[in-house]
């Protein structure tokens, strides 16, 4: 599931309402052990339709004008960011719990605030439009430290704050104060517009879906084809493959146990307060650890070192996969890493020889 979130907020500006749909499934996220339930199911089904789907949006030109939309709820903010009537970018995300307690003034700056913050490199010294259905934003109130925090550094941008009704601001209101629906607006099973995986006991069924296979056939995995962490044959073969395991058994009975998984017996890790039956770890040798974090760093489209640590150490165990991971270097991703978080290439902007 983290894999998922991953994958959709590494282009969430692209994709609409995309904090509202994936509520059910990021409120679980940072929880060791969680109940899959219907409600997540049906967040996970309609962002993958989305994903698959074509969101066509314009380039951003510096010298035109910027209209911003935004709008918050009781829950969450959103945003749209058009020029010359083409949606630019989407941004939505939730309010914490302490943002949840602001007033509605509070909430409807801040959600200015935050999509300033968001595309600061592309709005900064832009001629900027911004619409709210909080008319009393249009006017200089500072009654409070938030407001005038926040005033200060919308400032920054020069806009011009105009007051649009809720009615009109329909685009707005679409991420921020969409009602929940028992039933979703977009087809899913049989009439969706794209197929959706089969999970099945043999794996993957993807035979009937191109585009999908593609992208499983682009993964670099022939270096990994004699490692699969995942496969319980190859864990059976690689702990029985010197006496590392056999030893720590004999000598730490509290802490290591066999446990027979898929017909074969598998050496496994739970501390002497955890129950074995629900909160065990497979244990790995010294040699198995390096190929684990290879293989899932390529599974996994290439995460970073929190990512990975949480996504192996959720089932396997090894004294030293902390660090081990700390240590593990990728070229590829030594290729492409920036230092920062960037929008790219983007135009070039008119320049005046006066600064007024």
């Amino acid at each position: 599931m983290r894999g998922f979130l991953g994958a959709v907020n590494t282009y969430q500006l692209m994709w609409p309402k995309r904090a509202h749909l994936l509520k059910p499934l990021s409120v679980k996220s940072g929880k060791k052990t969680f109940r899959w339930t219907p409600e997540m199911d049906q967040a996970f089904k309609i962002m993958k339709t989305i994903l698959a789907a074509d969101v066509l949006m314009a380039y951003p030109t510096h010298n035109l004008p910027f209209h911003i939309y935004t709008d918050a709820s009781d829950y969450q903010m959103g945003a749209v960011i058009i020029q010359q009537k083409r949606p630019v970018a989407y941004w939505s995300r939730k309010l914490t719990e302490t943002q949840q307690n602001y007033h509605t003034m509070e909430k409807e700056l801040l959600s200015i605030v935050m999509v300033l913050e968001e595309f600061r490199s592309m709005l900064l010294g832009a001629e900027l439009f911004i619409y709210t259905d909080h008319k009393n934003l249009t006017f200089a109130n500072l009654n409070c430290c938030h407001v005038l925090c926040w005033r200060l550094y919308v400032e920054e941008y020069g806009p011009t704050i105009l007051y649009h009704p809720g009615k009109k601001n329909v685009i707005a209101n679409t991420f921020s104060r969409l009602p929940r629906r028992d039933v979703s607006p977009i087809p899913v099973g049989e009439n969706a517009p794209v197929v959706l995986l089969d999970f099945t006991s043999k794996g993957l069924d993807i035979s009937d879906d191109p585009d999908l296979l593609e992208c499983f056939l682009n993964l670099p995995l022939p270096e990994l084809a004699d490692t699969n962490p995942v496969d319980f044959a190859w864990i059976h073969t690689q702990q029985n493959t010197g006496t590392e395991l056999a030893t720590k058994t004999a000598k730490y009975p509290d802490r290591y146990f066999n446990k027979l998984i898929d017909g074969r017996v598998i050496v496994c890790h739970a501390l002497p307060n955890e129950n074995r039956l629900t909160q065990w770890k497979i244990a790995l040798t010294k040699e198995m650890v390096l190929p684990l974090i290879k293989w899932y760093h390529c599974i996994l489209a290439h995460p970073g070192r929190k990512r990975s640590r949480m996504t192996i150490q959720a089932r396997y165990y090894h004294p030293d996969i902390w660090k081990q991971v700390d240590n593990f270097h990728c070229e590829y991703c030594q290729c492409v890493k920036i230092p920062c978080k960037g929008m790219g290439l983007l135009p070039d902007r008119d320049l005046t020889n006066t600064p007024w």
